[in-house]
């Protein structure tokens, strides 16, 4: 988009809600939101286009307050009606076209015109093609939004519309693979909320649901891997850079999912997803140089974070650790490997590298290794809620660690190295021992011993 198309001007109605008393609101009612768009002086007014309003829908969805909901509503609104606008006008052409052949008299001149012809058809089927498929990511991304569930079914079905026309357009499986696990997670999340909104009321049928996988949301999760697949398959012939890149992104789904229904029995959906997510890392991995894998931090990263989840319901399944470390190391080794200052991983990763460790001082047998790793996750876990200290879930986790409180959230990393210190000057009976001038311990025995 170009510049002169990226400066937004929006213009409010002076219409209030009915539970509005600012005084100062300049409009509030959403359905009376006008947005405008304007050169970058203000002065030409720019008609912007589907894919484009669809965009920058996207773009202040992502960054968007809750007092703007509206606005974002709106840009989405607009969107969706020019891709309707646009369909129908296709669709019209199309009409038109055809009618003119139908009144084509002369066979030599319809013989002549028969190749330029079905290459006009053609074109009219892809851009239509094109305009549908970018209609339904509309569909979805606004039903994700507010959510609606209907409006990800809308564009749910157009996407089955779509590959049953071009069982080879890879995009199409990938999108709709992404569709059914929205659908999925957003009718999991909207049942979550409305049992906390009715929690008092709530009868055992509903919390039932809520705590089990349905017999249509596993044809459906089933359905989104099974498009995955597809799509990667068709995808890894074609351009092998852009494999990794979706590889990565429907394991960012399929892991959003399983993140979702970790705790839920019986633990085989919850398993199904991450052993699915690994097959397509290793797919991947396999079918490519494994120098482009091994440098591909956010790749490794998510190859981290599904090993992780994976020893934990292995842990729940078998009596034995050995099977689980296993896994389990080899998720942290992944997970180490996003942990430097340059890494776009990093943000992203140390939190669940620190949640590795601490599992990890659970089920290790051997005493030493186990406390290392403890304070390993707790050093991760503090660093990483020290960059972000709204992350209301890991403070509660710290304090109940015992390693944060209300008073010392500043010089918690202080104080542990301060503990840690005195543990290591103590004996595994609890001797004191000193510190001699080149560094070496002594017990107090070894001191009578000497004199």
């Amino acid at each position: 988009m170009s510049s002169s198309m990226s400066k937004k001007k929006i213009k409010l109605s002076d219409q209030h809600a009915p539970n509005c008393d600012d005084s100062s609101c300049r409009g509030c009612d959403i359905g009376e939101i006008e947005v405008k768009f304007t050169s970058e002086d203000g002065k030409e007014k720019i008609k912007l286009t589907p894919v484009e309003l669809f965009q920058i829908a996207l773009e202040e969805s992502s960054k968007v307050v809750e007092q703007d909901i509206g606005i974002v509503k709106r840009l989405f609104d607009l969107a969706l009606e020019g891709f309707e606008s646009l369909l129908v006008k296709e669709k019209e052409n199309k009409r038109e076209e055809k009618d003119k052949e139908k009144e084509e008299e002369e066979e030599e001149k319809r013989r002549k015109n028969k190749g330029k012809k079905r290459e006009l058809e053609e074109v009219n089927t892809t851009s239509n093609k094109q305009t549908r498929y970018q209609y339904a990511l509309c569909c979805i991304a606004f039903g994700i939004y507010l959510p609606l569930v209907e409006q990800i079914k809308k564009g749910v079905d157009i996407l089955k519309e779509i590959i049953a026309e071009d069982a080879d357009f890879y995009e199409g499986w990938m999108e709709l693979g992404r569709g059914m696990f929205a659908l999925t997670c957003t009718e999991r999340k909207l049942k979550s909320r409305g049992e906390e909104e009715e929690e008092e009321d709530s009868d055992d049928d509903s919390e039932k649901e809520y705590n089990s996988i349905s017999k249509n949301e596993f044809n459906n999760y089933t359905f989104g891997m099974n498009a995955f697949s597809k799509g990667l398959s068709i995808l890894k012939l074609k351009d092998k850079t852009n494999y990794v890149e979706e590889t990565i992104r429907a394991v960012k789904d399929l892991q959003d999912y399983g993140i979702l229904i970790n705790n839920i029995k019986p633990f085989d959906h919850a398993k199904t997803i991450f052993t699915k997510s690994i097959n397509y890392l290793e797919d991947a991995y396999n079918n490519l140089e494994p120098e482009i894998i091994n440098e591909n931090k956010l790749f490794q990263g998510m190859w981290g974070s599904c090993l992780y989840y994976i020893s934990k319901l292995k842990s729940r399944e078998t009596q034995g650790t050995k099977e689980v470390l296993e896994v389990l190391d080899l998720a942290i080794e992944k997970l180490l490997f996003t942990n430097d200052t340059e890494s776009l991983g990093k943000n992203l990763f140390k939190e669940i590298l620190g949640q590795a460790y601490l599992f990890k001082s659970t089920v290790e047998n051997d005493d030493d290794q186990a406390i290392k790793a403890f304070d390993k996750g707790v050093e991760y876990l503090l660093e990483t809620y020290n960059e972000d200290k709204g992350n209301d879930n890991l403070r509660k986790q710290l304090e109940t660690l015992g390693v944060l409180t209300d008073n010392n959230n500043n010089d918690e990393s202080e104080k542990k190295d301060e503990y840690r210190n005195e543990d290591e000057n103590e004996d595994e009976e609890g001797e004191y021992r000193d510190e001699d001038e080149e560094g070496e311990y002594r017990d107090e025995d070894d001191e009578d011993e000497d004199e």
